[in-house]
């Protein structure tokens, strides 16, 4: 199931970061290899997304995840 969210930090010497999920869960661990679009392999603070999400020993993971795209007529 898809769902949307916001990058809380995105670190690209790391590689890695932390997306608030809108559905209530806590945060999603981000890999930069579960990035979907590969011009798109850095976040921004606040920027919306969409992505799947894994269960890991360690919490929720995000997969396939892409910029969230303004619906028509937005902004």
């Amino acid at each position: 199931m898809e769902i949307t969210g916001k990058v809380k930090w995105f670190d690209t010497r790391k590689r890695y970061g932390y997306i608030a999920a809108d559905d209530g869960n806590g945060d999603v661990f981000l890999h930069h290899s579960d990035i979907a679009d590969e011009t798109s392999q850095e976040f921004e603070p606040g920027q919306a997304v969409r992505f799947e999400t894994s269960m890991t020993p360690y919490g929720r993971r995000a997969l396939r995840v892409r910029p969230e795209t303004p619906a028509s007529g937005q902004t």
